[in-house]
């Protein structure tokens, strides 16, 4: 009798515990790329979505829709409005980029490390380098601050620099 009722109780245990279980790997991959489908209403929400459908291998539609949202919505004095618009236009081919020089000229005495490493992993999505000076500058930013995320920074954004 003992055992019925424990075996009735692991089966009880088993059967809620079935319940729970979250979804598979693939139907949240699934259920993401839907969401992210969606068509996008701003240059964040491009950004966003272009990127997630890449990293979960999935097509991105309506890639001129895309470009021209993430064009209306750029803000040319933001580094990080100008890597978000950088990665669509990497992914989903856009035209009318920003030129090097427009890019280089939001930097300042005043920009953060952070606002350098947007600037040149735009530069670089856009099929550009970024010039010595304005690398000398950056390295010297971060050697300034040597801090925990500077040296992420520094690590993460030393693709950026060409091997030549």
């Amino acid at each position: 009798m003992k055992s019925l009722a424990f075996t009735l109780f692991v089966f009880g245990l088993v059967q809620c515990t079935a319940l729970q279980t979250p979804l598979s790997h693939k139907e949240q991959q699934q259920q993401l790329g839907r969401k992210l489908s969606n068509p996008p209403t701003d240059l964040v929400s491009a950004f966003y979505s272009v990127s997630g459908l890449t990293a979960l291998g999935k097509e991105v539609l309506n890639k001129d829709s895309v470009c021209e949202v993430a064009g209306k919505n750029l803000d040319t004095k933001s580094a990080k409005a100008l890597f978000q618009f950088s990665e669509v236009t990497k992914i989903c081919g856009c035209k009318n980029v920003p030129s090097p020089a427009s890019i280089k000229a939001i930097l300042s005495d005043a920009s953060s490390a952070t606002d350098y490493s947007y600037s040149l992993a735009a530069l670089k999505n856009f099929g550009n380098d970024a010039d010595a000076e304005t690398l000398k500058k950056f390295v010297n930013l971060l050697k300034e601050n040597d801090n925990p995320s500077s040296a992420a920074i520094a690590i993460l954004h030393s693709q950026f620099v060409s091997k030549e």
